[in-house]
């Protein structure tokens, strides 16, 4: 009833990041990250044949990452 999948893919990364001490002991990061996984397409047929059908995917991501560091 259910479709099941599973998948390995390779790709690449590209990411960027600074890092600015405001304090003392305490600063905050920024970080930016690009995975790109490739895409995908797929073809096929539904309704017994009758209709073709296709699909592509996708797989990619931008990740923005906020930190605050302190040193105790």
């Amino acid at each position: 009833s259910g479709y099941k999948f599973n998948e390995t893919r390779s790709g690449w990364t590209l990411g960027v990041g600074g890092e600015y001490r405001f304090a003392p002991r305490a600063s905050v990061t920024l970080q930016y990250n690009r995975y790109d996984f490739g895409s995908e397409k797929n073809h096929g047929t539904a309704f017994g044949g009758f209709l073709p059908v296709s699909s592509k995917g996708d797989a990619d991501l931008n990740v923005f990452k906020l930190g605050f560091n302190y040193k105790f």
